[in-house]
């Protein structure tokens, strides 16, 4: 029976993560990605947590049948849970609008404040069934630390494969509505089997939960273990934040890695809820060494990051995308700490319960600290720790916050020798700690797989809430100087000639073709390569630029230390730290370009910005002729990705071309209803201005003819690259994953696409070319054709200008 409750509990741990996971995916559409948002949607869940464990320690050792009770959250849960994954989105289209005008601070406040709201049931839910199922088992287990245990243990587990299969197969075969509902199935199964579970076994006897102990010693011994509960949760909330930071500097940063290292973490946790269990179990009294066992943790928090650079330096070689690489990755830093930490809880359940009366009384009162010191562990972390201290310091710190809440537990004379011991293997881990390896082995390591060939010499780092940026000054073969942004580790963008050739296109391409670009937004800034070119249009008015890093906008006077060729000095650009998809949801419209180039698709919560949904929302906010240019990275996506991003943005612009940029970097081009022919004094006005005209020419585009040279595909190419591919949805973000081109060969129709010698043919074709462009450019354009096909296949090559 003690094992039934523990699969029963299992499944409820698997349905629990993934409801959570769905619930953050859909609250990036309801209240935006950025950092803020996504902090404070974690916050009210674990509010809401904490809320339901008080709420059980009130009343759950009263009720007479707790098994039924937790039947009855359960079913709770699966409704709950199913309408927030249904609901969420729908709240993007009016929410948006009416918070954006708002104070940051109040604009937060109030996104808290409706997070916790709409996450109230579920989340309260949640946080009240690990005390009404300990009292459950109470009944057949006497010891309360090894009834917790091995119930926390087994949901812990449990949360492992809902953390995994939530992300991976669920979601790619029923969607993100199919995972609620397999989800919410799971959810009334867990009821249903409480329910039977509870005619077989005896109703423990309904507790009067006595006053509080008037002894002094009793009431400051629970005091003390809640807060080192408090300060546990606090500490490891913070610690995931710093290690998933960390570890993202080594692994490819999509959502499947994210959950790979949050199932680390987790399996860790849960095997050591139930070893500390079955030590209390053959040993009553380990518990009373709680604070040697917290000593213990905070040295391994230290000793697991300073044995980290030999596992390093044996075995990086580039970005890990395998994903038994990056499980065994997060393993390697994150498995001891985690299960010392579940050990931790476990035992210091036990000595709660030595000092206060009730299991469901002292599980609720446990859970509520340690989940509240979880919430605001992760605020810290993200908010405070990494912008002022930096991942290394941030990880040191904390691992002594370990320390101090093994002073709170420091044991009465006579038990003193384990956590002596424990304290002298700290301090030997404090002594032994290796400050500086970020920036002497893991950046600079990064950085030479990041750059290959090329001479380079870091020149600033900088750490901040949502990310680790290095700026590393690039000196190619030819000896051209260009700075390179990291993100994470991973490339995001250059001054080097390539990527000025594409980026500057995605302002260039469309200003050729519209009569009189005015208003502009552009959605991720880089390094400012997209957003000069913008500001060199004469006639451009006003410029809204939306990067969810503010120290991207930070360290823009340092890549342009001349305030006349910084972009974001010109008084026409408006620069707003917000995501992108939230900003377009907000935004009034009227703009006659939206231009972007986000992080790859398939990065963690990046799909949101090549969906048909998000794609039907930046034409609704163009301008009647308006263009939209958006990046298509071949080198980023598997070829049904690629094929899924076309499926959708031709889904909602009919007139959808694909342009040449340099290599594998591509120009999806749409319009809201653009009419032509443009005349060829309008198109050729990019060469009039001396300046333009030079960086033009510089990069390969010395002659309007040169322009047209660039088209590879429209509708109807496109169409039968899709090869009726579904479109990317916000409902199934999946259809974009897989191994890509880096791990997977190129598909041959997408290389023949760049690299072949069908352009000419389909320019010469095309119903948009014949529209738009000026008869006589396209005659001359036609001998250039060539001229760029050398120039792509010099770059698929892996060539560099």
């Amino acid at each position: 029976m003690a094992f039934a409750l523990c699969l029963v509990f299992f499944g409820s741990g698997a349905a629990a993560l993934c409801f959570e996971a769905l619930w953050f995916q859909q609250a990036g559409l309801a209240f935006g990605n950025g950092v803020w948002s996504g902090a404070l949607v974690l916050a009210a869940f674990m509010a809401g947590s904490a809320l339901g464990s008080g709420v059980a320690a009130q009343v759950g050792d009263r009720l007479r049948s707790p098994l039924r009770a937790f039947a009855a959250i359960e079913v709770g849960i699966a409704l709950a849970g199913a309408a927030l994954v249904l609901g969420l989105p729908l709240l993007a289209g009016p929410l948006a609008p009416w918070l954006a005008p708002l104070p940051a601070l109040l604009r937060n406040l109030l996104r808290f404040a409706l997070a916790f709201g709409l996450l109230l049931v579920p989340a309260t839910g949640m946080g009240a069934t690990l005390p009404l199922l300990v009292r459950a088992l109470r009944a057949r287990e006497p010891s309360f630390g090894v009834a917790l245990g091995r119930l926390y243990g087994w949901n812990t587990l449990g949360a492992v494969v809902g953390a995994v299969s939530g992300s991976t197969w669920l979601l790619e075969a029923g969607g993100v509505r199919g995972a609620a509902a397999a989800a919410a199935a799971l959810d009334l199964a867990v009821a249903g089997a409480a329910l039977r579970l509870a005619r077989g076994l005896a109703a423990p006897p309904p507790e009067r939960t006595p006053a509080p102990p008037r002894a002094r010693g009793p009431a400051r011994r629970a005091a003390l273990t809640l807060a080192a509960a408090g300060l546990a949760g606090f500490g490891f909330l913070a610690l995931e934040v710093v290690w998933f930071r960390f570890l993202d500097l080594f692994v490819a940063g999509t959502q499947l890695a994210f959950s790979l290292m949050l199932a680390a973490v987790l399996v860790g946790i849960g095997l050591g809820g139930l070893a500390g269990s079955q030590l209390l179990w053959l040993s009553p009294p380990l518990a009373r060494h709680c604070g040697a066992l917290a000593l213990v943790l905070a040295a391994a928090v230290l000793l697991g990051y300073a044995g980290f650079p030999a596992l390093f330096a044996a075995t990086y070689r580039g970005q890990i995308g395998l994903p038994t690489s990056v499980f065994a990755l997060a393993l390697s830093l994150t498995l001891v700490p985690a299960f010392l930490s579940g050990a931790l809880f476990v035992w210091l359940a036990d000595r709660l319960r030595e000092c206060l009366p009730g299991d469901a009384r002292a599980g609720g009162w446990l859970l509520l600290v340690n989940t509240l010191g979880g919430a605001l562990g992760s605020l810290c972390a993200a908010f405070a720790l990494l912008p002022l201290l930096g991942m290394e310091r941030a990880l040191f710190a904390l691992g002594l916050v370990y320390a101090l809440a093994a002073l709170l537990l420091w044991p009465a004379r006579g038990a003193r020798g384990p956590a002596l011991a424990a304290l002298a293997a700290l301090a030997l881990a404090v002594v032994g700690f290796p400050f500086g390896a970020v920036a002497d082995l893991y950046l600079p390591r990064i950085a030479e797989y990041a750059l290959p060939g090329s001479a380079w010499r870091i020149v600033e780092t900088r750490e901040s809430s949502s990310e680790t940026l290095v700026y590393v000054e690039e000196r190619a073969p030819d000896g051209e100087p260009a700075l390179t942004l990291l993100t994470n580790g991973h490339r995001m963008a250059s001054t080097h000639w390539s990527a000025r050739r594409y980026m500057k296109l995605f302002a260039w391409l469309p200003a050729a073709l519209h009569p009189k670009l005015e208003r502009a937004l552009l959605i991720s800034y880089g390094v400012g390569n997209t957003a000069s070119a913008l500001i060199g249009l004469p006639e451009l008015r006003e410029l809204d630029v939306v990067d969810i890093s503010a120290e991207v906008f930070r360290a823009s006077r340092a890549i342009h230390p001349d305030p006349a060729r910084d972009p974001l000095s010109d008084p026409r650009v408006r620069a707003h730290v917000e995501d992108g998809r939230y900003f377009l949801a907000a935004s009034r419209g009227g703009y006659d370009l939206i231009t972007a180039e986000p992080p790859p698709p398939n990065a963690a919560g990046v799909a949101s910005l090549y969906s048909l949904e998000y794609f039907a929302l930046l034409r609704e906010r163009l301008a009647p002729g308006g263009f939209a240019s958006y990046w298509l990275p071949l080198h980023s996506l598997p070829a049904r990705g690629v094929r899924a991003v076309v499926a959708a943005f031709c889904a909602v612009f009919s007139d959808c071309t694909l342009w040449g940029g340099f290599g594998y970097d591509l120009i999806l081009l749409g319009s809201r209803g653009a009419q032509g022919p443009v005349p060829e004094s309008q198109l050729a006005r990019l060469w009039a201005d001396p300046v333009r005209s030079a960086e033009l020419a510089a990069l390969e585009l010395a002659r309007p003819e040169r322009l047209g040279a660039l088209f590879l595909a429209g509708p109807e190419e496109l169409a039968a690259l899709a090869g009726g591919e579904l479109p990317l949805v916000d409902d199934f973000p999946r259809r974009i994953a897989g191994a890509p081109p880096g791990v997977a060969p190129l598909d041959p129709r997408l290389r023949g696409l760049v690299l072949g010698e069908g352009a000419e043919q389909a320019f010469r074709a095309s119903a948009f070319v014949r529209a738009l462009w000026p008869a006589p450019l396209r005659e001359r354009s036609l001998p250039f054709f060539a001229e760029e096909r050398r120039l792509q296949r010099f770059a698929a090559q892996g060539g560099a200008r």
